[in-house]
């Protein structure tokens, strides 16, 4: 059933439909969705036949209501039923029941969140009509032109959920269905929505500094055009608050002038609002580029000296931008001279006439030209469109809310992510435009499962200007040059190639990705509007479920100082004094991870939740030769010595070395322990220890446990050797008091333990049938705990000899590296296997790749002889 405009009569009662014949389906039309569950004892019908006329007869008259009630608030809607079988009834044991569920579709109009409801004129007829329709709800109220009417106030402001109430009264009034029995499938939680006073406080900051910029008189240029191109004023990027200067604990540096936080304290992420500006036309500028590069620096100096002197604004010029705090938004001001673009383009013409190589120029020119001229240019058509369209910019947050939930942050430019979203407000896609955040979310996600990526180009008109000529081409031109493009092409008026922003990421693995998990995301929202299930939208806010062979748990320090959601009670505005900006401790060590690991393993990451980091180690990578220059990362294979394999354990702990201080620990997809990073202070003096358990049967009391002092046992309680295969002497023929030695299936790990045994890349002791020399020096603790600073200097020798019996041999576990021998150990080489040394890396602390000066801890060595 469809309704046009107002309302429409309930005298002849008319069918209710799925979908118009031939239109689009039901989940497409609509941008706001209410779901009614009607149990059948609403209904006094007893066979189907009558049970769909009682239905399409309160169908019918719901509509009715609802064009009286809600007229000016849509311009269409449609009503879907649908009928949900054994569905238990948790109010009651009995049998399983049948309920009538139905579903209204909304085309909102600009009066839908309005929170008043205006009726007649109070001594008019229809009053008296208006007041038997909203019983006991109406109110008087004086308008500006002096008319009093009746009114109903649904809200003290504007909101998607005032159609609600509306809706719920409707129902609850004339229907007599509680509002329990109403659910609003399109809702979304408020702290995924914009937050309107972050945002509009910026605006109002970036106004206040537009006005001193253009006020500024005694510059030689003045400044003409200021442009703002951050994501912050266009309303693009979730939670406006991280562009607004946060409370941290700090010292004022004198000379810089800058707020610098606490040795033991993380600052709090605060983003710089960027702004492009441009100055008077002259022909004074020269033409050097390096002259023409100076001479910006200069306006920076000067336009900072005229904002202190007139408006007392704390500026600090860079060479490559000025930045001014005002109140609590730090700008990062950015002078464009379009002029140095002209005088490369000659300088490379000239050059390659010359015969020259102009390679380096010509990127240079693209990098420039990219950055100052087309960026700004739809920077500024995306900020004009969040005008035009007033959800595009709540629908592009949840777009890369959604984006982070996926673990797909940074896998996407900033500007990608919002052209697929501005994708669904094209004019030339066929439908009409989104008119909440919701249904131009879900439009986003439609448009990347239902495009084809291979066989043509996204286009997309910013400002619906772009000739069907010009779009036609950049078509042409997609299909002659596609074996060279990038997987996913979005053309613009400024980008025809389409290729400008996606020419690095995402590649084919995190397309088809984003395909895969867009298609999951759209399958769901599609059947909770056609109410197939009981699909809640915040479902698709939470973390990704998807597997991950390791995670990367970060300090909670570091969880704070990041996307943390922050209210206007958390700003604080620094007198005098310039933050730390644009530090992402996250996305740097993100950045780095892939630096080094990006050939064997994908780290993602949530840029607006960051807990943890996943690991996946890439499929792709196959065994390399055995080289002994790229054995980093790498181990031999066993079932062939002449290649190598990726050595998973050493880079876990790789990452952990480089992440000290951020990581918390590292843990595999099901929790299992393979990392612990530094002790956060409340761990201070607790030794962590292994149980032998399995991690289901272990106990969250059993991983802390007080350090004891070193158990000394007999030797029969060495577990792994019979007792008359073994003695013990020294070097000096004195008895030493060894800790008990565990099997690897039940270890503890504790200090003796650690500067004791070695182990391989699986965690195994390594135990050998011949002599065995470890170096001990646990007479005393503070020699121990001076070995355990010399770990360059501690080592393990293990040599082979001819065994006398070979019943008596015992298979060593794992094959020790040939690093750390000494020169005295080297000329004992057994002419066999040889001697080969391995420091322990079980007590590693932040001293890890430094040389210490001090002497080394007089020790003893322990021969096991068999």
């Amino acid at each position: 059933m469809g309704l046009k405009k107002k309302h429409v009569s309930a005298e002849t009662p008319q069918p209710i439909c799925d979908k118009i014949e031939g239109g689009p389906p039901f989940e497409d039309l609509y941008d706001y969705y209410y779901r009614i569950d009607l149990p059948r004892s609403f209904f006094r019908a007893h066979d189907a036949e009558s049970l769909a006329a009682d239905i399409n007869s309160f169908a019918c008259k719901l509509m009715d209501k609802l064009g009286i009630a809600m007229g000016e608030r849509f311009s269409a809607c449609k009503l879907h039923r649908s009928i949900e079988n054994d569905l238990v009834e948790p109010a009651e044991k009995k049998a399983r029941k049948q309920k009538t569920v139905l579903v209204v579709g909304f085309s909102a109009t600009s009066e839908w969140s309005n929170p008043l409801t205006i009726g007649p004129i109070a001594n008019e007829p229809q009053a008296q009509v208006f007041r038997n329709f909203w019983d006991s709800k109406t109110e008087l109220r004086r308008f500006g032109d002096n008319s009093i009417k009746e009114t109903i106030m649904w809200a003290e402001e504007a909101g998607d959920d005032v159609s609600f109430k509306v809706f719920s009264f409707v129902l609850r009034q004339h229907f007599g269905v509680e509002p329990e029995n109403l659910t609003n499938i399109s809702r979304l939680e408020s702290s995924l929505l914009p937050n309107r006073k972050g945002g509009e406080k910026l605006k109002a900051n970036f106004a206040e500094l537009s006005g001193y910029l253009r006020g500024l008189s005694d510059l030689p240029l003045k400044v003409t055009t200021i442009t703002g191109t951050s994501p912050y004023l266009r309303g693009t990027e979730p939670n406006e608050f991280a562009a607004l200067v946060a409370a941290c604990k700090g010292i004022v540096h004198e000379d810089l002038k800058a707020l610098l936080p606490s040795s033991n304290i993380v600052p709090n992420l605060t983003k710089t609002v960027e702004v492009f500006i441009r100055l008077e036309y002259s022909h004074k500028w020269g033409n050097d580029v390096e002259l023409i590069r100076q001479l910006i620096i200069s306006f920076y100096i000067l336009i900072a000296e005229q904002l202190k002197a007139q408006h007392k604004l704390d500026c600090h010029p860079t060479p490559g931008a000025l930045y001014i705090r005002l109140k609590s938004t730090v700008f990062r001001v950015i002078i464009v001279n379009e002029k140095i673009l002209a005088m490369l383009r000659n300088q490379i013409e000239s050059q390659h006439m010359a015969g020259i190589d102009t390679s380096a120029q010509n990127k240079r020119l693209k990098r420039l030209t990219t950055a100052y001229r087309i960026e700004p240019a739809i920077k500024a058509q995306l900020g004009v469109l969040a005008l035009k369209h007033q959800h595009f910019s709540s629908a592009c947050q949840l777009f890369k809310r959604w984006l982070g939930r996926q673990m797909l942050s940074g896998r996407l430019h900033e500007i990608t992510e919002e052209l697929l979203v501005a994708a669904a407000f094209d004019k030339h896609s066929g439908k009409p435009a989104p008119s909440s955040a919701f249904a131009g979310f879900r439009r986003a996600l439609q448009v990347i499962v239902e495009h084809d990526w291979l066989k043509k180009p996204l286009i997309v008109d910013l400002d619906g200007q772009w000739p069907e000529e010009e779009r036609m081409q950049a078509m042409k031109t997609f299909v002659a040059q596609r074996i060279i493009l990038p997987p996913m092409v979005i053309c613009t008026q400024e980008d025809p190639s389409g290729a400008l922003w996606t020419a690095e990421t995402p590649s084919a693995l995190f397309t088809h990705r984003l395909m895969n998990v867009a298609a999951i995301a759209l399958t769901a929202i599609n059947g909770a509007l056609r109410a197939e299930n009981d699909f809640v939208t915040e479902e698709l806010f939470h973390q990704s479920p998807a597997s991950f062979d390791a995670w990367i748990h970060l300090h909670r320090e570091f969880q704070k100082a990041g996307w943390k959601a922050r209210d206007a009670a958390g700003i604080r505005e620094l007198q005098g004094n310039l933050p730390v900006v644009d530090f992402n401790p996250l996305e740097l060590f993100v950045e780095r991870l892939n630096n080094h690991f990006g050939s064997v393993a994908f780290f993602l990451y949530d840029r607006y939740n960051g807990k943890r980091i996943g690991i996946k180690w890439r499929g792709d990578v196959t065994p390399m030769s055995t080289r002994i220059a790229r054995a980093g990362g790498y181990k031999l294979d066993e079932d062939n010595f002449s290649q190598m394999t990726v050595n998973q354990a050493e880079i876990v702990e790789t990452i952990g070395i480089l992440g000290q201080g951020m990581v918390s620990k590292i843990t595999t997809g099901n929790n299992e322990v393979l990392f612990y990073g530094d002790e956060p202070d409340f761990l201070q003096g607790i030794d962590i220890v292994f149980p032998a358990k399995p991690p289901d049967e272990i106990q969250p009391s059993e991983l802390l446990q007080t350090p004891e002092a070193p158990v000394q046992t007999p030797e029969k309680e060495v577990p792994l050797f019979k007792e008359d295969e073994w003695e013990v002497v020294t070097e000096d023929k004195t008895p030493v008091s060894l800790a008990t030695i565990h099997s690897s299936k039940d270890r503890v790990l504790t200090p003796e333990e650690a500067d004791a045994f070695i182990r391989d890349e699986n965690g195994q002791l390594f135990f050998s049938p011949s002599k065995l020399i470890i170096i001990d020096s646990s007479d005393s603790s503070d020699e121990a705990d001076m070995e355990s600073k010399q770990l360059e200097k501690t080592a393990i020798e293990i040599e082979d000899q001819p065994n006398p019996s070979p019943e008596k041999e015992s298979p060593s576990i794992g094959k020790p590296t040939r690093t750390g021998l000494k020169k005295s150990q080297k000329e004992k080489k057994s002419p066999h296997f040889g001697k080969q040394t391995v420091a322990s890396k079980m007590k590693r602390k932040s001293t890890y790749g430094t040389k210490s000066t001090e002497p080394a801890a007089p020790t003893k060595k322990i021969h096991f002889e068999l």
